[in-house]
């Protein structure tokens, strides 16, 4: 694959991550619930996938079924790369005089595993 289009390719993932998995993004701003503090805290999934493939034109010298069959599949490159991030709440950091403690809340697996929301 060209250099440039990798380049290209890692600065988008390296944006997105920076733009949508960084802290203020897993640790939400403090919020006053009673004379508690409470912080949210998220998950950032993420989900990365990509393929290619190449197909050669057969050999002029070939004869027989298999290069019959090849002449007639067209010839050229393809690929495609797809990325998915995913914030999802898992609990809050909960302060109470000095002491701080995380309360997990309990989530569907569906919303875990769906894409779409």
């Amino acid at each position: 694959m060209d250099p440039k289009v990798m380049s290209t390719i890692a600065g988008e993932i390296a944006r997105t991550l920076q733009a949508e998995g960084n802290v203020r993004t897993v640790f939400g701003e403090p919020v006053m619930l009673d004379s508690h503090k409470i912080i949210p805290v998220s998950a950032v999934l993420i989900d990365i996938g990509g393929g290619g493939a190449y197909s050669a034109p057969p050999a002029s010298g070939d004869k027989g079924l298999v290069s019959r069959v090849k002449r007639m599949i067209p010839t050229g490159v393809g690929g495609g790369f797809a990325m998915d991030v995913r914030v999802v709440p898992v609990g809050y950091l909960r302060e109470d005089d000095g002491r701080v403690e995380f309360c997990p809340i309990a989530l569907p697996v569906e919303i875990l595993a769906s894409k779409k929301h």
